[in-house]
């Protein structure tokens, strides 16, 4: 077996075996694996040892990101809570218990499961805030202009009180759960991820300024720095004071030692230039509700990243360390909080993002060559098309804010900024638009010259078996969707390389979806149609079933759309597509056997309870059916099966619902 089949099949299999239950184990895992690097570098940054300077690496992206990937922990055990709290009603409700029973059919089925993960919620809440009354105070000190103190920020309180309350759930379920194995793994994870979140700390340095300028009277800044302790104890000297008495006690560019406070009179001394060239925007929102206007303000600060206090030793400025500002305005009396955004000159967390999903999208695109893996990567990539929007609308969005900032000057007047934008806007539609042209004319062009209906007739088939059956080459409407979104998000990528910044970043993005745009268009879809008579007759001899409400005369005809994909490397060969025409053509003769078919009407109701519409309905319930391979070819992948029933009775077509 060649290795280009083992990797997807190794993929495939692993695959099968993700349940949420391990998914939960895994992400503990990795949340334990993340603090467990959240440290300096006891590193020769000259060794050749491959196994340092990857470990180096992790070390560092896990601190320069430290912000961003706690969030996302954050995002993961909130859902976590959620889906073990759904568990633990389920084990709940196998008690019958009345209380659960009454919400259930009083209310709705899943109102036990928000009750339960609302007690689970504040349980956590009154643990957690009995455990920040125990801790002490957070000391204070003022050193000049500059008052330090020393604590966790807010993401880690959020990250505390989810550790508690997934502690809670978890620690719950053990008393009605058989498998208690991966709770009590589950459980060792979160208790070991909320020690080592309560030991990151960091310094804050405020220090206010007289600003004076339009609304602004004042702003107070303060520079969040990272308390990292070292991954080993260290006997080099400190670069500022020389000396390694007492022993170093945290790094400030992950890979230099110094003593705390020598990095914090550092600090101090280079506070003065954090606000050179910073800009104060006032941004004023409106909103109306219910006809009552109300107006509300918040301040948007940017800091220029080179004035924020670098390494004594390497000039490198930490990207874990940022600022916030409170801004008071003297208009409004008020003082305004507000994160500041540091130009770093690096890329956009969007456009860094942006860059890895299409790398990610461009990969699947490669594996769909693959019969193991097309028929889950189909379903991934239309799961996608939500987030293929968001990334275009986003990026076109960006790439508006780009055009304006080269060719609109800041003092140009609000209405020729407002036009300009409008005719970019403009101009993303009608390429988007230009895109489903080009995807039609591009797939007509693609298609194959091979006739499958002449091929069909070749098969050793009975005539009566085709009879009502026709094949051509066709593309499904999602698959043109997939396509359109590609030629889009290339366009709009190659225009931010253009008058972005980042080209590097955008250029990654640009090729990552061209690659993947070529890889998806290589693959080529066969329509299958069939049209039956009298179908029930035919059904109830496979044994199949229908409802009393039904008869095998009931309905007359069943039409039967589906397609199939295949690679282009297939598509080209005739050789190959005949036996691929003939296990489509069994698949297909074998799809009703032993379906069991209901009729019903689908009524809409409006808000008093009467009826405003009803329409026929058919359903049907399917038995398992696998394309087979057929003489060593690898078998076609169904993307969907469609299907419109007439009936005799009602003298009316009606959508099949498969199941």
């Amino acid at each position: 077996m060649s290795t280009g089949s083992v990797i997807p099949q190794a993929i495939f299999y692993l695959g099968s075996k993700v349940t949420p239950d391990n998914a939960l184990l895994a992400a503990a895992g990795t949340e334990s694996f993340y603090y467990s690097n959240v440290k300096a570098n006891a590193l020769d940054e000259k060794s050749f040892f491959r196994a340092d300077k990857v470990v180096k690496w992790i070390r560092e992206t896990a601190v320069a990101h430290i912000n961003t990937i706690q969030t996302l922990f954050n995002l993961i055990n909130f859902s976590a809570i959620c889906y073990l709290a759904y568990k633990l009603t389920e084990e709940i409700q196998k008690y019958n218990f009345t209380a659960v029973v009454w919400l259930s059919t009083t209310f709705f089925e899943t109102f036990p499961v928000i009750i339960v993960a609302g007690l689970a919620f504040g349980i956590g809440g009154y643990i957690n805030h009995r455990y920040k009354k125990s801790l002490p105070p957070a000391e204070e000190r003022t050193n000049g202009q500059v008052t330090i103190t020393e604590g966790i920020h807010g993401k880690q309180t959020f990250s505390r009180y989810l550790h508690i309350t997934k502690s809670v759930v978890t620690f719950t379920m053990l008393f009605f759960a058989k498998n208690r194995f991966g709770l009590v793994l589950g459980l060792i994870g979160s208790g070991y991820s909320f020690f080592k979140n309560e030991n990151i700390k960091w310094i804050n340095f405020s220090r206010t300024w007289d600003i004076n300028n339009g609304t602004v009277r004042d702003a107070k800044v303060t520079y969040h720095m990272l308390k990292l302790s070292p991954s080993d104890p260290s006997t080099d000297d400190c670069a500022i004071c020389l000396s390694n008495e007492p022993q170093l006690e945290m790094a400030f560019c992950t890979s230099h030692l110094f003593h705390t406070n020598c990095i914090g009179m550092n600090v101090e001394a280079n506070s003065h230039k954090l606000l050179n060239n910073a800009r104060f925007t006032r941004v004023r929102t409106e909103t109306n509700n219910n006809g009552s206007r109300s107006v509300s303000y918040h301040y948007d600060v940017t800091l220029e990243g080179n004035n924020l206090p670098a390494c004594p030793t390497c000039r490198a400025i930490p990207q874990q360390n940022g600022c916030s500002v409170e801004v008071f305005d003297w208009e409004h009396m008020k003082t305004y909080y507000t994160k500041a955004s540091i130009n770093r000159g690096h890329p956009s967390k969007f456009e860094s993002f942006y860059a890895a999903y299409n790398v990610f999208q461009a990969s699947l695109t490669y594996l769909q060559k693959y019969p193991e893996l097309a028929a889950g990567i189909y379903k991934i990539q239309k799961l996608m098309l939500v987030t293929d929007a968001i990334g275009l609308v986003w990026s076109a969005g960006l790439l508006i804010q780009r055009c304006v900032e080269k060719f609109c000057p800041a003092d140009s007047s609000r209405s020729k900024k407002c036009l300009f934008v409008l005719a970019v806007i403009i101009g993303i539609v009608a390429t988007s638009a230009l895109s489903y042209f080009v995807i039609l004319q591009l797939n007509a062009y693609l298609k194959s010259a091979v006739i499958l209906k002449d091929l069909l007739q070749k098969l050793p088939i009975p005539a009566e078996s085709l009879k009502g059956v026709s094949v051509d080459w066709t593309t499904p409407s999602s698959f043109q969707m997939i396509q359109t979104l590609f030629l889009s998000r290339i366009i709009v990528s190659v225009a931010l390389a253009c008058f972005s910044k980042n080209r590097r970043t955008n250029l990654v993005s640009a090729v990552a979806q061209i690659l993947g745009f070529a890889n998806i268009s290589s693959l080529r879809w066969i329509g299958f149609s069939q049209t039956l008579q009298s179908p029930l007759n035919d059904i109830v001899k496979s044994g199949g079933s229908h409802t009393i409400f039904l008869d095998t005369n009931s309905m007359e005809r069943l039409y039967i759309d589906s397609e199939f994909m295949v690679n282009s490397t297939i598509a080209a060969q005739p050789a190959k597509l005949q036996p691929m025409l003939s296990s489509i053509q069994d698949y297909m003769s074998k799809l009703l056997d032993k379906s069991h078919w209901n009729r019903y009407w689908n009524i809409t109701r409006n808000q008093y309870g009467m009826e405003t519409d009803r329409a026929l309905r058919y359903g049907t319930t399917l038995q398992k059916n696998v394309l087979q391979a057929v003489d060593g070819a690898a078998p076609p992948f169904s993307a969907d099966v469609s299907m419109v029933a007439y009936d005799s009775f009602y003298q009316k077509y009606a959508i099949v619902e498969i199941s």
